[in-house]
């Protein structure tokens, strides 16, 4: 477990900032989905789709809290 020189728990912090990113992509209406294991080189995708064409893609995610 990683911790940072306040004591904070950096992996706690990262996962606080990826469900914030979650929440807000389902806040806007994003069909989320989650990877699964933590050894991909993303966090978590969504599918975005053109109104127009019907034609979806896949945005893949990675979260990083700065």
């Amino acid at each position: 477990m990683a911790v940072m020189r306040n004591g904070e728990n950096t992996a706690c912090r990262g996962l606080v900032g990826q469900t914030m990113i979650l929440a807000k992509l389902v806040e806007l209406g994003k069909e989320v989905l989650l990877p699964w294991g933590d050894h991909l080189r993303y966090d978590l995708a969504y599918c975005e789709t053109n109104d127009t064409t019907g034609i979806g893609k896949l945005i893949r995610v990675q979260c990083k809290v700065g």
